[in-house]
């Protein structure tokens, strides 16, 4: 079964980032081990739309310069350089990741992780700029659906897959 998720995990990896990065409990960038060899990237201005709260959140991260460069170039943040580092808690060659992922999950066995981790989000983010922040990217995503450019897309999609 851990081989069955592990290769799932590959081949989905940004797509399950992107979704488990959205959650407000306890953010994934609390439990990220990441293979020496794996990127991070933010494809969606490429595609048309505009990446989540990728753009409220990285750049608290990583800064305003990596995140421009992320989000508006499509840079890939490589797992061993230092941008990445600041995103990711521990990277682990592939022979290892087992034991990795062993050591962050008993990290965040504890009683009062998930409380911490709330007031931690609470002091970071508050719920009221979040909630603003996600009214104008609901907004600008709705525009974004009928761009040109994205109905085009959605068309030759559309047209390769009959």
């Amino acid at each position: 079964m851990r081989r069955l998720r592990e290769r799932f995990l590959a081949d989905h990896v940004e797509e399950v980032y992107a979704r488990l990065t959205g959650g407000r409990s306890l953010r994934i960038e609390a439990l990220v081990t990441e293979a020496a060899e794996v990127f991070l990237s933010l494809p969606a201005a490429k595609e048309g739309n505009i990446p989540g709260v990728a753009n409220f959140r990285l750049t608290r991260s990583v800064g305003p310069r990596a995140a421009r460069q992320v989000i508006l170039g499509g840079r890939r943040l490589w797992a061993s350089e230092p941008d990445a580092r600041l995103i990711v808690d521990e990277v682990a060659e592939p022979a290892d990741l087992d034991a990795a992922i062993e050591r962050a999950l008993e990290r965040l066995g504890g009683e009062a992780v998930l409380a911490n981790r709330r007031m931690l989000n609470l002091s970071e983010e508050p719920p009221e700029e979040f909630r603003r922040y996600m009214a104008e990217f609901a907004l600008q995503q709705a525009l974004r659906l009928y761009g040109a450019d994205v109905i085009d897309k959605v068309g030759r999609f559309a047209a390769r897959r009959t």
